[in-house]
């Protein structure tokens, strides 16, 4: 049993260590998704939604990530949203 412990508490441990790794990547990450939104145009910034979309990525997270309009703004495409206006001619 107490091998057994002590396996789980350096599991722990490794888990802990990671967490803390992962909780500055995203530190790093978010200042580099603000210095993105400053000066890279929403154009390319929904061509990275689009790439990261395509490797699996969800589009929500894409876009807040690098400081685009969420979901539902757009097309799949990243185009104008079909009911963004309406066709006035009649």
């Amino acid at each position: 049993m107490p091998e057994s412990w002590s396996r789980r508490v350096r599991a722990l441990a490794a888990a802990q260590r990671r967490i803390a790794e992962l909780e500055d990547e995203v530190k790093i990450l978010r200042k580099a998704a603000a210095a993105v939104e400053e000066v890279v145009p929403p154009k390319v910034r929904y061509r990275l939604v689009a790439e990261l979309a395509a490797e699996g990525i969800l589009v929500k997270q894409a876009c807040l990530a690098l400081g685009s309009r969420g979901p539902g703004t757009t097309t799949p495409e990243f185009g104008r949203h079909p009911h963004a206006r309406s066709d006035t001619r009649g």
